[in-house]
């Protein structure tokens, strides 16, 4: 449930508080920025590079944003963002919502976000298009 903070700036939007985003991104700048936007909305943001580091996260998240394409040791060449959100819903709760996130146009991936119940964010990634996906949220 997202919701209007009571500030002097009425557009400024923000999750239920201390909402637990954990944040699954290998570019470094997209995921300090992704982090800082969430943190301002009101999140408690893990951030992680790697699948192995978001397993290892010890407070059980309330919303998964994942990259799709993940340099990542801990997933095969095959694997991908999908994989990475089955692999942690095992590890948590298969409810947790997920948001999928790439810029890679091809249309297979949408249908894998399908596949896996989760929300697909083409990147590069408005804050206007993530707002709707987290007023889902809740």
């Amino acid at each position: 449930l997202a919701r209007q903070r009571q500030t002097s700036d009425s557009s400024q939007w923000s999750l239920p508080d201390n909402t637990h985003v954990l944040l699954l991104d290998d570019d470094p700048a997209i995921r300090d920025a992704l982090s800082s936007l969430l943190r301002e909305w009101g999140a408690y943001v893990t951030a992680c590079a790697t699948t192995r580091e978001a397993l290892q996260v010890d407070r059980r998240p309330d919303l998964l944003l994942i990259d799709y394409h993940l340099t990542d040791q801990h997933l095969s060449d095959q694997q991908v963002g999908t994989d990475a959100i089955e692999l942690i819903r095992a590890r948590w709760a298969s409810d947790i919502v997920a948001i999928l996130s790439t810029a890679d146009p091809n249309e297979t991936i949408r249908e894998q976000v399908i596949e896996v119940g989760a929300h697909f964010l083409p990147k590069p990634v408005k804050q206007a298009a993530l707002k709707l996906k987290g007023i889902g949220f809740g």
